[in-house]
Order: C-alpha cells, then structure tokens, then sequence
C-alpha cells in the first residue's frame, strides 16, 4: 500500500501507528549534488503518542546514484538507514540558551499531517555520507598523507 500522509490527531497514546509503504522514487526528490534515487523507497515507521508530542521510529532502504567526490564517476549506492526522533509542538521549544543533545533528535512543528515523503527526504539527507566514494575509491580511513620537507 503506498501511503503518503499520517493525520496526527488520529493517533492515541493506547496505540501507536505502524506504517509499511513503498515511496516511488520520483517523489524522493534529492538535491541534485547529493544524488538520485533510482528504486522506489522502502519505508517502515512507527509512530507513538508522548505526551504533548509523538516518538517516531523508522527505517528505510532503497538505491541512489551519486557522483563520487574523488574520481567524479556515478555509481549507485544502496542506502539504508534507521531513525529516531521526537516531534513536538512548537510551544514546547526553550526559550533561546544552550541546545543539549537530547535535543538534537528532537523537531518542532505545528503540523496536525505527518508527510512521510519529506521524513524519508530529510533522514535520507541527514544519514548520508559527507562525501561519497564509489566503490574503486577506497576510503582513507581519515588519515592524511603527506611528506615531510627539510626547511
């Protein structure tokens, strides 16, 4: 079943919503200098209601082509990912001070209408590498080589 949008308000705290969907690749819509899908997108989510907010779980899997930031050839790249995060009303928010990391997964939003195409958009955004390698360009583990010259 494709499904695209989760209206919020129907979710209790006595039963949270599993939804399994297929996102059509052409709706995944990456920045161009990221990649492309070229599969559809599996996509696994599990949405509970806490409190003023809700708990969200997923994960999702499915194929990019991407340029590789050493030798400039496309490649395509299998991706998954599995996310977590708490979505919570905007009057929630701290007024301005020091962002902690439970924060980190937290969003704020008003929304009553969950868009699952722009949750699978941006966890694909936020999960993938900052520079992607094909498989001939070896990673280089972080190390950076140089040779040492008599001054």
């Amino acid at each position: 079943m494709l499904k695209r949008f989760i209206n919020l308000e129907e979710i209790s705290s006595d039963s949270p919503l599993h939804v399994k969907t297929k996102v059509p690749a052409k709706f995944v819509n990456l920045p161009e200098e990221e990649g492309k899908a070229v599969s559809d997108f599996d996509l696994e989510i599990t949405i509970f209601k806490a409190g003023s907010g809700y708990d969200i779980v997923g994960r999702y899997k499915g194929i990019i082509k991407a340029t590789c930031a050493r030798c400039g050839s496309e490649f395509e790249k299998p991706i998954k990912g599995e996310f977590h995060y708490t979505l919570m009303p905007i009057s929630a928010a701290g007024k301005g001070g020091d962002i902690s990391n439970e924060d980190m997964d937290v969003k704020f939003s008003n929304e009553k209408v969950l868009d699952l195409h722009e949750v699978l958009r941006e966890q694909i955004l936020l999960n993938l590498p900052s520079k992607m390698l094909c498989p001939k360009c070896p990673e280089d583990n972080g190390f950076i080589s140089y040779v040492e010259e008599d001054i």
